[in-house]
């Protein structure tokens, strides 16, 4: 069966919207705040913790589905910037927090965070090296979220706005980076070896679970977003090669240039 189940979904009105969600919470005391323009979206503690100590990091009164969000005044820029995080991993989550910042005035967003390195040949050091950042053009629409927003393609690119701003922000580090495709799957334990090697001959570089919905939430209500990573691990025909944790310094030098890009103006 097709997703959505309901042919003509698109024409079709939602009956909750992020601003009825806001103004629910508003009449229970929990106003939101006009939020950054700018937002890296976080699946981290560890990255979202060392932001906000870099940047001072003010946060916002309101939950964000069990996450919070801070405004980063010590960003150098031209745009507001800020970071939204805690409130865990995945497609539909990813969805529900971008529609609330939108509804509250974000623009741009850019998922910073790990993803995991295919591979049909070798161990995978040789597409995406462990020291060596990958940002997103465009994502394989593997998940189900973004069919709610977008008819069917097979892939839906990152925005150009925010790919360049963050290519140009790690163009004046020393982080060596990679560009190419991600693969977005709901279905972490079923990322077979046919799709790895099929996905691998493509060019994608990385397997992950948020960028897809992330570039179709933010398309589809004329906004914009990106998503750059670090090796998380290498998922190769070879076998699975984690390296959780391994990555932290690699990870905060990604965050923070970042955000210096989507701070840029």
């Amino acid at each position: 069966m097709p997703v959505p189940l309901h042919e003509t979904k698109y024409d079709s009105e939602p009956v909750i919207d992020a601003g009825a969600a806001a103004a629910d919470a508003e009449s229970r005391g929990n106003e939101r705040p006009e939020a950054p323009s700018a937002i890296l979206l976080c699946y981290n503690p560890d990255l979202l913790a060392h932001l906000v100590e870099t940047y001072d990091g003010e946060e916002l009164p309101g939950q964000y589905f069990g996450g919070g969000c801070y405004r980063l005044p010590g960003v150098p820029g031209e745009r507001s910037v800020g970071i939204a995080g805690g409130f865990g991993i995945g497609a539909p989550v990813t969805a529900m927090v971008m529609e609330s910042l939108l509804h509250s005035g974000t623009e741009r967003f850019c998922i910073c965070g790990r993803a995991g390195v295919i591979a049909a040949d070798g161990d995978g050091r040789d597409r995406v090296p462990e020291s060596t950042a990958v940002v997103a053009d465009r994502a394989l629409r593997d998940e189900g979220t973004s069919y709610h927003y977008e008819p069917p393609e097979r892939t839906v690119p990152a925005a150009p706005v925010v790919l360049s701003a963050v290519r140009a922000s790690l163009d004046r580090t020393d982080i060596e980076y990679r560009v190419g495709p991600t693969w977005t799957v709901d279905a972490l334990f079923r990322e077979t070896a046919a799709e790895v090697e099929r996905y691998a001959a493509e060019g994608v570089l990385t397997v992950e679970m948020e960028a897809a919905t992330a570039f179709t939430v933010a398309r589809h209500h004329g906004a914009a977003a990106g998503a750059a990573f670090v090796p998380s691990d290498y998922v190769t025909l070879d076998g699975w090669d984690p390296l959780f944790g391994d990555d932290l310094d690699l990870l905060e030098r990604l965050g923070e240039a970042v955000v210096r890009g989507l701070a840029a103006d």
